[in-house]
């Protein structure tokens, strides 16, 4: 629960230095939600916070859902968004700053 979060400064920092670094990896995250139930709010938002740092979180249809980690960090951390069951069960995300492009073939 602690990891994912606390790589959030490392993150930033590959991200401001990206003409060196490449910029931040894209990341494929599974959470299940059984683990979370005992989770400190404060640790729920800290994961929460740091997918806000990608342009683009896809849930497992490759549907864009980033909006919903960014809504209430926009308006500040009150951590009432926290609260919100986003991940119902067994959940993965992709995190990524470039976006999906589907191409489709007859």
């Amino acid at each position: 629960m602690t990891v994912f979060p606390s790589l959030g400064s490392w993150l930033q920092d590959l991200d401001q230095n990206k003409s060196i670094t490449g910029g931040k990896p894209a990341f494929w995250i599974s959470l299940h939600r059984p683990f979370w139930a005992n989770a400190k709010l404060s640790d729920v938002c800290a994961v929460w916070r740091t997918f806000s740092l990608w342009t683009f979180v896809y849930n497992n249809q490759l549907v864009d859902v980033s909006s919903n980690f960014r809504a209430s960090f926009d308006k500040g951390m009150d951590g009432d968004h926290c609260n919100e069951v986003l991940c119902a069960s067994f959940c993965e995300y992709l995190l990524t700053d470039k976006p999906i492009e589907f191409v489709f073939e007859p």
